[in-house]
């Protein structure tokens, strides 16, 4: 980091967004003298949590600001007429950003102290100041927004069944757990359906495991249309599936479960191409949560139901 002083006139003064339509005289006197610091590639002018008492004018080169520099969780760019620090001067704070110099670059170092008496000698300064706090506030919420964007597909990729849609079996078990933990079933009801797709090995054997995935798909799709807004579905395992349905009782669960069977019987199924492809049937197994009942029970209970459905022939609902 090399300090020098220079000279400036009303050309400079007008290419910083600090001083647009400002009068350069008053200010030119006052800016007389500053530092100029001249960063190399890489070198850090601001660490987070630094003390700072400088606003630094961007005159030559770019700086990138980065929320945490050792993540590259990179905010914004400052080119030549903006400007850093200035947010912890207003707020008597500690810096909050890594501000480092993606190029070779010269900045106009102010101290803290002439920046007010700028403030206090042109409304323009104060004006363009506001500006540029703005601004900045502006793009914080935006990388906020980002942030949590990214986060929800964080979430979802966790939690998502990647071939259905649906979600996935640790969604399912999280869900269940606390459903039933949250004491929401005694008085409303709470059932389940456990599913799968009838003699899927032999389908898979017959069309191969690019027609299976689209069986799969194509039930998951089945399942998302005909559910309740209040009901939940995933992929349990395989050609498993689980819904689970708040305040729904045993005889309402049952004629959930019929419809669906129905409906998978009626749908069409094609391969990527287009071609009809053989229809597939599913067996559903209904259970509802019980005052002794554990999340473990309940899954168990539903397995047994989804059992004697197969066992009394498949495509067909067991409670």
């Amino acid at each position: 980091m090399l300090l020098s002083e220079i000279r400036l006139d009303s050309k400079d003064l007008m290419k910083m967004s600090l001083f647009r339509g400002v009068d350069p005289n008053p200010v030119l006197e006052l800016l007389q003298g500053c530092r100029v610091l001249e960063l190399e590639p890489d070198e850090v002018l601001l660490w987070p949590g630094q003390a700072n008492e400088t606003l630094y004018l961007v005159m030559e080169g770019r700086m990138q600001v980065f929320l945490d520099q050792a993540e590259g969780l990179h905010i914004s760019s400052l080119g030549p007429g903006e400007c850093a620090g200035e947010m912890s001067i207003i707020e008597r704070s500690r810096t909050s950003a890594a501000v480092v110099a993606q190029e070779r670059t010269r900045l106009l170092s102010v101290p803290q102290d002439l920046l007010w008496s700028l403030v206090d000698t042109t409304h323009a300064v104060a004006h363009n100041l506001l500006y540029i706090l703005s601004g900045r506030l502006r793009r914080g919420n935006v990388v906020v927004a980002e942030g949590f964007e990214e986060r929800r597909r964080f979430e979802r990729f966790a939690t998502e069944d990647k071939l259905t849609g649906l979600k996935n079996r640790r969604w399912f078990d999280e869900s269940l757990t606390g459903f039933l933990a949250s004491g929401a079933t005694e008085e409303t009801g709470f059932s389940m359906i456990m599913l799968d797709l009838d003699h899927f090995k032999r389908f898979n054997d017959r069309c191969g495991h690019p027609a299976g995935d689209r069986a799969l798909q194509r039930v998951a799709q089945v399942i998302r249309n005909n559910l309740r807004p209040h009901d939940a579905a995933a992929r349990y395992g395989g050609e498993e599936f689980a819904i689970l349905m708040p305040r729904t009782r045993t005889e309402q669960a049952m004629e959930v479960a019929e419809r669906l069977r129905l409906a998978v019987c009626r749908a069409e199924l094609k391969d990527l191409d287009g071609r009809e492809l053989p229809g597939v049937t599913i067996s559903l197994g209904v259970a509802e949560h019980g005052p002794h009942d554990t999340a473990e029970s309940l899954v168990r209970k539903a397995d047994q139901a989804l059992y004697r459905a197969k066992n009394l022939g498949r495509n067909r609902v067991a409670g």
